[in-house]
């Protein structure tokens, strides 16, 4: 996917208002913004603990590239400006998931993360971070969490690039980036700490 910095997939019912102007402001020949459109899950058929986001934004190498390369530039600051509105906006869109019958107790009691959207960085070979944002901070706090996740994920990303992506006793890690509620801070959780977090007891 040549220059492709952001791919979004979202419903094809969500109205094309709530990507258009993130597209139109940051899309550029370097810098692309692809939409994909997807069939609209009604409701959600959860089957795991973990919950798929309705909206879920992939932050590709190019992102990252032109974000550090810009940093402090004009594009630098509408790009995190635009990403931020993405995100506040797609939290205020309503959604419910189920469990199949045979199994309800797959869903957790205990997640406080938003169902709606979510982030997933590819920050190298070897990580991938997932980013989860509470529906419960409100939007003056969130939007300060949010330029502290800019800085987190950039720094990974500088970080990583020391790792060579051929190394095979480096294995490949998942990671998740989650907003703490009452800390208003992030924590960083593997796939084990997930689950031991919002497994139901």
């Amino acid at each position: 996917m040549p220059n492709e910095a952001i791919v979004i997939c979202q419903p094809k019912d969500l109205p094309s208002t709530f990507t258009d102007q993130l597209e139109k402001k940051l899309d550029r020949p370097d810098f692309k913004i692809k939409i994909i459109k997807t069939e609209n899950p009604e409701p959600f058929a959860a089957i795991e603990w973990t919950i798929p986001t309705l909206i879920v934004a992939f932050l590709l190498k190019p992102f990252f590239e032109t974000f550090l390369q810009e940093a402090g530039k004009d594009f630098y600051k509408l790009t995190k400006s635009e990403l931020k509105k993405f995100i506040l906006s797609g939290r205020e869109i309503k959604a419910k998931y189920i469990a199949a019958s045979q199994s309800p107790d797959k869903l957790s009691r205990n997640y406080d993360q938003s169902i709606t959207i979510s982030l997933k960085a590819k920050i190298h070979e070897k990580l991938k971070v997932t980013v989860l944002f509470s529906k419960s901070i409100a939007d003056e706090e969130a939007d300060e969490m949010l330029e502290a996740m800019f800085e987190i994920l950039s720094l990974l990303y500088v970080e990583c690039q020391k790792v060579d992506s051929n190394d095979k006793n480096q294995r490949t890690k998942n990671v998740y980036l989650i907003s703490n509620n009452q800390s208003k801070h992030w924590e960083i959780l593997n796939e084990q700490q997930m689950f031991e977090r919002y497994k139901n007891s």
